[in-house]
């Protein structure tokens, strides 16, 4: 018995943990977020439906407060804020949708919604010495793309509203 149980142990163990190690690769299905965070009062909000969605999130700031909802099939959200008192409302669904945001500054209040069958994307820097309020749609059957670097100098802070369709 004792022979057996070696048996078991030395070369039956081994072979199933190889197995493992190498049938639990990425599978198409897989969804992934990556989170470096610092500062306080840091709060996420993520929901991911379906497959093949990515988020990364970096944010070095106090208030933080980011909501991303991703749906369907192949979303992709990079989110760095580097600042305080940000609010960030992300909503990806149906078309294959990319989203870059770069937040640089205090005070500001991002929405971003890619929706619809088109393959939409966004790249949006937002800096200066005020916030800015963004609004951004993009929800179409084509393909849509838009670019932003905000440098808000006002002291009443600034204002984009943004619809593609």
């Amino acid at each position: 018995m004792k022979d057996f149980e070696e048996y078991l142990f030395y070369f039956i163990t081994p072979a199933l943990l190889l197995l493992y190690i190498f049938a639990s690769g990425k599978a198409n299905a897989d969804n992934e977020i990556t989170i470096t965070q610092s500062g306080p009062d840091f709060q996420v909000w993520a929901e991911q439906i379906g497959y093949d969605h990515s988020t990364t999130i970096t944010a070095d700031g106090d208030n933080t407060f980011i909501m991303l909802s991703q749906q369907d099939a192949s979303q992709t959200a990079i989110i760095d804020i580097d600042g305080d008192n940000n609010i960030t409302l992300i909503e990806q669904k149906e078309g294959d949708h990319q989203l870059e945001l770069d937040i640089l500054n205090d005070d500001n209040m991002a929405s971003v919604s890619q929706e619809n069958a088109g393959d939409h994307t966004a790249t949006i820097t937002l800096d200066g010495t005020y916030g800015t309020f963004l609004n951004l749609t993009q929800d179409s059957t084509t393909n849509q793309s838009y670019s932003l670097s905000q440098n808000c100098l006002n002291p009443a802070g600034c204002s984009i509203s943004v619809t593609q369709q």
